[in-house]
């Protein structure tokens, strides 16, 4: 049969009868769909809910039981699982038993106390967004079983005993399971708890996963390290000391208390080896039985350090000193290698005298320097011109030949008097490659010194010889200036004064 659709409201006249007449069937799913479509203008509009068994009407924005049900009852409608907590019907009065443990979460509802549920609590919807759960389990709690449990009394936890009682945090802070405060049990750690004290000993312990031992564990692995360490004992490790800290720092101030080594090695041991390398099989048998014996018989040979006249205080220092001071005796000039030999060697030349005024302040530089001054006595250098053949006689045959030395010079020695004469010489400058700009002054720095710059006498000519006439415009000491009116290259210049 067609169905007829009316699009205008029907009058039955207040006393019209529908027979037969029922409410549209539709599912819950078809009602929320049908329900997306309505507004305000579909208020009044009736279903019949197939799934749910109950009348709705249309309220305008949502859909809501009509007055078939009673208000405040209760209705059970069947189980309720944290699997179909969403699509379970959620109206006020709806109950439902848990078929599943587990915690409801359905969207938009608030589970009172919670939505934690085991099988057998009763679910009841006070609204569509509000719900109670009954826990059906109101035995007592076991070890092994879940239920209602009593709060012990601060007396009751500290004795320790009950055993069907709750500690809460309050009575296990004021216990002496959480502070320990008894004279005999007084922990020694910052923290006074045994939380806190088993933290704190954690951090001193560290991670026992990143022991670099062989063992795994803190036991084994001390037990390792107590192996490899021996026994602690002043007589066992052979000092003084009788614990490892004590015995390092002994062996520390034998090995120079950290002092830098001065070899290549790095280490004591290799730093040794190296030595021992450099020195080679050292036999001291012939000194002593002993090193300190050796040592002892070289001390006695040596002698005191502190009565070193040399600056350094140390016979290492001391020795570089005087080395520095003789200098190289490899640059000797003299036939003889080493200094004593080379001493004696000029002493056979010198003769018998005492020499002073050496320029050289370190020995083989002042034999050096003598060498020079005297020349090869008797080698196949240039050799001596007078009779006698060694220093001190040639100088007597000298000393004869020169005279009383009565000089006319204010001078009394030959090298000043001689020097008093040349100052007294006439002075003279030439220069054959300067250059004439007519009419252009040209300065000549002569550098002559001349005691009377007015005193002395000039003379200009080309490269053949031939006199430039030119004119002296200005005189100094050091300086003089010409100008010619002519321009000239290769002009000589020659001046010649006091």
């Amino acid at each position: 049969m067609a169905t007829k659709k009316f699009y205008h409201d029907i009058d039955m006249l207040n006393v019209g009868e529908i027979k037969g007449a029922r409410l549209q069937n539709i599912t819950t799913s078809d009602k929320t769909t049908l329900g997306a479509s309505l507004g305000a203008g579909n208020v009044g509009l009736q279903v019949w809910d197939t799934d749910l068994a109950a009348p709705y009407i249309w309220s305008g924005s949502t859909w809501i039981r009509d007055a078939l049900v009673v208000t405040g009852s209760i209705v059970y409608k069947g189980t309720i699982n944290p699997t179909n907590d969403e699509t379970v019907p959620k109206d006020s009065g709806f109950q439902y038993a848990v078929d599943a443990a587990g915690t409801l979460a359905a969207t938009g509802v608030t589970f009172s106390p919670s939505g934690v549920v085991e099988v057998g609590d009763i679910v009841l919807f006070t609204s569509a967004t509000e719900a109670s759960v009954f826990q059906r389990n109101t035995e007592e709690a076991t070890e092994t079983s879940l239920g209602i449990v009593e709060l012990a009394t601060q007396a009751e936890v500290d004795a320790g005993t009950d055993t069907s009682k709750v500690i809460t945090p309050a009575t296990l802070e004021g216990s002496e399971l959480f502070t320990v405060t008894a004279p005999e049990t007084t922990i020694n750690t910052a923290a006074q708890t045994i939380t806190g004290a088993i933290n704190e000993h954690e951090t001193d312990i560290g991670t026992v996963g990143d022991l670099t031992t062989t063992a795994a564990s803190l036991t084994a692995a001390v037990n390792e390290l107590d192996a490899e360490l021996g026994t602690i004992t002043a007589g066992a490790m052979g000092t003084t000391a009788s614990t490892v800290s004590g015995a390092i720092a002994e062996l520390d101030t034998y090995t120079g208390n950290g002092v830098t080594l001065t070899t290549t090695a790095t280490t004591l041991s290799a730093a040794i080896n190296e030595i021992d390398a450099l020195q080679g099989n050292v036999d001291i048998s012939a000194i002593g039985a002993t090193v300190t014996a050796a040592l002892a018989a070289h001390e006695s040979d040596i002698g005191e350090i502190t009565d070193l006249t040399t600056a350094s205080a140390k016979l290492v220092l001391a020795i570089n000193e005087l080395d520095a001071e003789i200098g190289n005796t490899g640059d000797l000039n003299t036939s003889a290698t080493t200094l004593v030999t080379a001493i004696n060697e000029h002493e056979t030349d010198i003769g018998n005298m005492t020499l002073t005024g050496l320029v050289a302040t370190d020995l083989s530089a002042a034999l050096r320097e003598l060498r020079v001054d005297i020349g090869d006595v008797g080698g196949s250098g240039a050799t001596l011109d007078t009779t006698a053949t060694d220093l001190a006689a040639a100088i007597n045959e000298h000393e004869a030949d020169l005279g009383s030395m009565s000089l006319d010079t204010t001078a009394t020695n030959v090298t000043a008097a001689i020097n008093e004469v040349h100052g007294e010489l006439m002075k003279r400058y030439f220069n054959s490659s300067l250059t004439l700009v007519a009419d252009t002054p040209l300065t000549v720095n002569h550098a002559l010194g001349l005691t009377d710059k007015d005193q002395f006498t000039i003379r200009v000519a080309d490269s053949a010889g031939k006199d430039i006439s030119c004119e002296v415009t200005s005189v100094d000491t050091n300086n003089l200036t010409i100008e010619a009116s002519q321009g000239l290259s290769n002009v000589h210049v020659m001046i010649i004064g006091f």
